[in-house]
């Protein structure tokens, strides 16, 4: 993975993906006004994230999360995903889920994926299921597994995720959290195909992949919390291309299979 200032220096929205497999990240032992019974917190700072999907090189982009909720309802926020729970249960959540997908430019570090068609941006929307398992009083030895599934204009994109809260202290938690996505033929065409014009025009080879699994993460989140109400939240996720998305050439020929992704964020609890 390369690292240069002009990409450092070129910031843009964060991927949706950055925090989409954490679903279970916790502000340590968060409670509920008393008087309002409503809590939440909102947490902004930098994040690195692959240039494009497929790229071996990063940008800096905004790293931003946040919760509001109440009672069991909750409307969460994950880099530019989000999603609401509208069931009145803790052991279950479901509800709609929007992603932002902000595409691919002609602003890129590769040349010939340069060449390429831009990716418009879109909203993906869709839905989710989450079923929460055990934990003590403060959640910590918590299982959630989620399957979750969105679409737009681009194709559909479906992830099944599970998430494990590994250590619920006063001031300071820790996830751990995996996931993999299943990706439309429409989807994988969109953001890992080279149509003929295209491979004129960019010297690379024409490729039309097909549907399948897209990739499988790993995923860490941790946070701090100085007091009340200030903290630090970080996240590092590593995610492996897999199947027609790994054969791509944007992938094989100028960027990499592996996609690292980190960010940190102050954060402040209401």
């Amino acid at each position: 993975m390369s690292l240069s200032p002009r990409i450092l220096l070129r910031a843009c929205p964060v991927l949706p993906l950055l925090l989409a497999a954490a679903p279970a990240l916790a502000q340590g032992g968060q409670a509920p006004d008393p008087v309002t019974g409503w809590s939440g917190f909102i947490g902004l700072g930098p994040a690195l994230v692959p240039d494009y999907a497929g790229a071996d090189t990063v940008k800096v982009a905004p790293f931003v999360l946040g919760d509001v909720e109440y009672g069991a309802y909750f409307l969460q926020l994950r880099g530019l995903s989000l999603r609401a729970n509208l069931v009145p249960s803790r052991d279950i959540v479901a509800g709609p889920l929007l992603r932002l997908n902000t595409g691919r430019n002609d602003d890129v570090d590769s040349d010939r994926v340069s060449r390429l068609n831009e990716i418009d941006t879109s909203v993906e929307a869709g839905g989710f299921l989450g079923v929460r398992l055990g934990g003590d009083a403060r959640g910590q030895g918590r299982v959630e597994l989620s399957l979750a599934a969105t679409g737009s204009s681009n194709g559909f994109l479906g992830t099944a995720g599970v998430s494990y809260a590994a250590l619920r202290g006063r001031s300071f938690f820790v996830n751990l959290d995996a996931e993999a996505n299943l990706a439309s033929g429409k989807y994988t065409r969109t953001f890992f195909g080279v149509t003929e014009p295209e491979a004129v025009r960019s010297g690379l080879p024409g490729y039309r992949p097909g549907g399948g699994l897209r990739d499988v993460g790993l995923g860490l989140t941790a946070g701090y919390q100085f007091n009340r109400r200030w903290g630090l939240t970080g996240r590092l996720a590593y995610s492996h291309l897999l199947g027609d998305a790994a054969d791509s050439p944007i992938v094989r020929l100028e960027g990499s299979r592996s996609q690292l992704l980190g960010g940190l964020a102050l954060s402040y609890r209401f």
